[in-house]
């Protein structure tokens, strides 16, 4: 048996420096990476957001504009049928009556009108409905309106009206205006309307 010692070289261990894991070149990479990512989810959840608003305005109806107009014209006054009562020196009288309109109504009207005339002083009121059928800026129809008036001196009326309801290109129609001139003969009439 051999008992001489065999001969091992020693070798040192070599120690390599350590990497660091979080180099600057590695860090901003992904701290850009991080960004992108965050940049790409903003996009996706503000693309949503304006999604969910643009969506239900497609399916909104379309609003019409109003168109606001002002116009006049005179006006005729034909009475078809009155009957007339006595009370205290009070007159009271029914009327059914027509208008022939121009201006910016074109047209004429049927109505009913109750008169009231204090004898004694000329000093009265009238009230009553009647149905225009014609054109109103153009556009044709019918609209039924109201109306009331002072009357001074047995003859001379100021007065108001205003449109109710309407049918056919005037079922939109909506105003009122003031009246003024002789009863149951002539008169003018002005106002600001509204198409709707």
């Amino acid at each position: 048996m051999d008992t001489s010692k065999s001969s091992v070289t020693y070798h040192p261990p070599s120690f390599q420096e350590p990497r660091m894991v979080g180099s600057s070149a590695e860090e901003a990479g992904y701290e850009r990476t991080e960004l992108k990512i965050r940049e790409v989810k903003g996009i996706v959840k503000n693309f949503g957001a304006v999604f969910f608003i643009l969506v239900p305005l497609l399916v909104l109806p379309t609003v019409h504009a109003t168109q606001i107009i002002s116009g006049s014209g005179p006006f005729s006054t034909t009475v078809i049928s009155s009957v007339t009562s006595l009370v205290d020196g009070i007159a009271i009288i029914q009327e059914t009556f027509t208008l022939s309109l121009t201006g910016l109504f074109v047209g004429t009207t049927l109505g009913t009108a109750l008169v009231v005339i204090d004898l004694s002083t000329g000093s009265g009121v009238f009230h009553g409905m009647q149905t225009f059928t014609g054109t109103a800026n153009g556009v044709a129809g019918s609209f039924q309106m109201s109306f009331s008036a002072e009357i001074t001196g047995f003859t001379s009326f100021q007065g108001q009206f205003t449109i109710l309801t309407g049918s056919g290109g005037l079922s939109n129609l909506h105003g009122h205006g003031t009246i003024a001139g002789i009863v149951n003969v002539s008169g003018t009439y002005s106002g600001t309307f509204t198409f709707t």
